[in-house]
C-alpha cells in the first residue's frame, strides 16, 4: 500500500465485498479494522451486516467481534437469527462466553424461540473458555427444562467429548448435579445418562451402574420418593458397556434386562443388538478359556460358550418379528462366531441377512465378504473337529494294542 495515496471510500468498500464473498475474511478484518480505528464515519450499514454475516459463517472470532461489539451492540444494525447462530457457533469456538450470552440477551429480547442448538453451542462455549467451566456447562441442560425443552443426547456431545477420558471430572460432574438438584433444579435424565456413558467409554461398569442406582435420588425434591426414571437411552447405554467390560458381563445385562421390563420401558431395535452383542462376546470369551485349557473344570466353559451363543441367536430370533435386524456389524459376529464354534445356525444368520439386505445398512457392499468369511471358519471348524476325531482314534488304537 503506498503512503499518503488517497483511497475512494466506495472502492475500500467494494474491496471488503470481492474479499468476503472470495472468503478472504482475514484480509477484509485488516481493511475494516484499519478503518474503524481511523473513526472513520461514512461505513454503511449494509457493508458492516454483510461483513457480521460473513465473518460468523467463516467463524473467525477477530472480525465478528469487531462487528458485534461496534455495531450489533450499539444498536446500529440488527443481526438476524440466522447470523445470531452463526456468531454463537464462533463465540463456542474461541470460548467467549461473553460474545455468547450477548447473543442469547439479543435473541431473548426479540422473543426467539430457543431450539436445542443454541444451547449446545453455549455449552461448547463454556467447555471452550480458558480455562473451561465444566460448572456452568453442566448446569445449561438444568435451564433447558425452564424452557420446556429437555435435552437429549445430541445436546450432551460437547460435555461427552470433554469428559470421556477424565474419570475426576465425571466425579466433579455428579458433585455438580447434586448441587443443582438441591437447588430444585430439574436434573434431566440426559445429564445422568452422560455420566453413564463416560463411564461405558472409560470400561468401568461398575462406576456407570452406581450412576444408574443412583438416577432415582434425582428425582424433583417437590415428588418426593419416586422410582428411577432411567429412559431407554439409560439401557442402551450400559448394555454397550456389559459388551466393553472384561470379561462381557452377560449376567449384568441380564439384570438389566429385568429392570427394563419392570420400569415399562419399551426396548428399541439397538436394544436387541446390543444383547445380541453381549452375549456374542460373553459366549466368545467362554470358548477361547475352554479352548486354552485341557482342564476338565475348564472345559465346561464350552458348554457356558454355546448356551451364551445360543442366547444371542434368540435374541435375533425376538426382534425380527417386531419388523427390526441387527446391524451388520452385529450379524457379521453372530455368523462369524457360529461359525466358528461349529453351530449351524450361522447359515441362518447369513440367510436371514442375505434376505433381509434392503433393510440392512453396508450389507450390499460388505455382504459377500461377510459370507466369505463365515464360509472359511466353518471349514476351520469343521476340519478342526476332524482332526480331533481322528487324534483321538488314534490314541484309542495305541490303548488297545498296549
Amino acid at each position: 500500500m503506498r503512503v499518503n495515496v488517497r483511497v475512494d471510500a466506495w472502492l475500500w468498500d467494494m474491496a471488503v465485498y470481492v474479499l468476503c464473498h472470495a472468503g478472504e475474511v482475514e484480509e477484509a478484518y485488516r481493511i475494516m479494522r484499519l478503518r474503524h480505528d481511523s473513526s472513520e464515519m461514512n461505513l454503511s450499514k449494509s457493508l458492516w451486516s454483510y461483513f457480521l454475516d460473513k465473518a460468523s459463517e467463516a467463524r473467525h472470532h477477530d472480525a465478528t467481534t469487531l462487528a458485534w461489539n461496534s455495531q450489533v451492540k450499539q444498536g446500529y444494525i440488527n443481526a438476524s437469527s440466522g447470523v445470531c447462530l452463526n456468531v454463537l457457533a464462533t463465540a463456542a469456538q474461541a470460548g467467549d462466553a461473553v460474545m455468547a450470552t450477548e447473543v442469547f440477551a439479543q435473541l431473548s429480547e426479540r422473543g426467539t424461540a430457543f431450539r436445542p442448538i443454541h444451547y449446545e453451542l453455549l455449552i461448547s462455549t463454556y467447555l471452550s473458555a480458558s480455562p473451561p467451566d465444566l460448572n456452568r456447562a453442566i448446569s445449561i441442560l438444568t435451564i433447558m427444562p425452564l424452557e420446556k425443552m429437555d435435552p437429549t443426547m445430541a445436546e450432551t456431545r460437547p460435555l461427552f467429548l470433554y469428559l470421556r477420558d477424565k474419570p475426576a471430572l465425571v466425579r466433579e460432574a455428579l458433585s455438580t448435579l447434586r448441587e443443582l438438584h438441591a437447588q430444585d433444579r430439574k436434573i434431566p435424565i440426559a445429564a445422568l445418562n452422560l455420566l453413564v456413558e463416560c463411564y461405558v467409554e472409560q470400561k468401568d461398569l461398575a462406576e456407570a451402574m452406581k450412576i444408574y442406582k443412583l438416577i432415582h435420588t434425582f428425582v424433583p425434591i417437590s415428588q418426593g420418593a419416586q422410582k428411577s426414571f432411567a429412559n431407554i437411552d439409560t439401557f442402551n447405554l450400559l448394555l454397550r458397556g456389559c459388551r466393553t467390560a472384561d470379561p462381557p458381563d452377560e449376567q449384568q445385562a441380564s439384570f438389566l434386562v429385568s429392570e427394563l421390563l419392570a420400569l415399562r420401558i419399551v426396548p428399541t431395535a439397538l436394544t436387541y443388538d446390543r444383547l445380541i452383542l453381549v452375549f456374542v462376546a460373553a459366549g466368545k470369551a467362554a470358548l477361547e478359556k475352554a479352548a486354552a485349557s485341557e482342564d476338565i473344570a475348564v472345559q465346561a466353559e464350552r458348554a457356558k460358550g454355546m448356551e451364551l451363543l445360543d442366547w444371542a441367536f434368540r435374541h435375533l430370533a425376538d426382534m425380527q418379528p417386531l419388523g427390526w435386524m441387527p446391524r451388520f456389524g452385529t450379524l457379521e459376529q453372530l455368523a462369524m462366531n457360529l461359525a466358528k464354534a461349529g453351530d449351524e445356525r450361522c447359515w441362518d444368520v447369513l440367510q436371514t441377512s442375505e434376505d433381509q439386505r434392503i433393510d440392512i445398512e453396508g450389507f450390499t457392499e460388505k455382504g459377500k465378504y461377510m459370507r466369505k468369511n463365515v464360509e472359511e471358519a466353518w471349514h476351520a471348524a469343521v476340519d478342526a473337529k476332524q482332526e480331533l476325531h481322528i487324534d483321538a482314534g488314534g490314541y484309542a488304537a495305541v490303548a488297545a494294542s498296549g
